[in-house]
């Protein structure tokens, strides 16, 4: 289960096709502290995980990255790009790690919809 804010939500749901919230919840699901009981964590995700939670093949990594492109400018989620070094130590590998905005923070950045 993925408890999401009913706000968020309707917004995903008025806003966006379903990719993007199943997207979402993907990511949230990942993002949950135990400890906390909170979406804290910031987890390294990566895209074949994605597709293979949605049920589609890798070839559709394309169509996953402009979706998390916009649900990182509306402020759902944050994206951190980050590279280390290959263990041959020839070249960097490069990775995302994913965070989910809380709630207030997201609040704050548009209004809530009225039904």
């Amino acid at each position: 289960f993925v408890l999401i804010e009913s706000e968020i939500l309707r917004q995903l749901k008025k806003v966006y096709k379903s990719n993007a919230l199943k997207i979402y919840c993907i990511i949230r699901f990942c993002c949950y502290n135990k400890l906390t009981k909170k979406y804290d964590l910031r987890k390294k995700i990566e895209l074949d995980y994605i597709c293979e939670k949605m049920g589609l093949t890798e070839s559709s990594r394309q169509q996953i990255s402009p979706i998390l492109d916009e649900l990182q400018g509306a402020n759902y989620i944050k994206r951190y790009k980050m590279k280390k070094m290959a263990s041959n130590g020839e070249y960097q590998i490069t990775y995302y790690e994913y965070e989910i905005v809380p709630f207030e923070e997201w609040r704050k950045a548009r209004t809530p919809i009225e039904e």
